[in-house]
C-alpha cells in the first residue's frame, strides 16, 4: 500500500512507463521513485493481482510461478 498522501509526488509516475515498448512498465516507475528517499518495507503478503498476458515474451516463466 502507498500512503497517498505522503507519496503524493510519486503517484504521477503510473502514467509514466519505464521503456517497455508496450508501455506495460509504469510500475517499475513508481518503485524506482518510492525507492529514493521514501521509506518503505515489505509486508510478505500479495498487494496486487495482475492479469497474465499470454503475448508476453516470458509467460511460460510467470505461469511456473508460485505464490507463497
Amino acid at each position: 500500500m502507498i500512503d497517498k498522501m505522503r507519496c503524493e509526488s510519486v503517484l504521477r509516475f503510473w502514467s509514466v512507463p519505464a521503456g517497455d515498448r508496450r508501455r506495460m512498465d509504469a510500475g517499475r516507475t513508481v518503485f524506482q521513485a518510492l525507492s529514493r528517499g521514501k521509506k518503505w518495507t515489505a509486508t510478505g503478503h500479495a498487494t496486487a493481482y495482475y492479469v497474465i498476458d499470454p503475448a508476453d515474451p516470458v509467460h511460460d516463466i510467470r505461469l511456473e510461478a508460485k505464490a507463497e
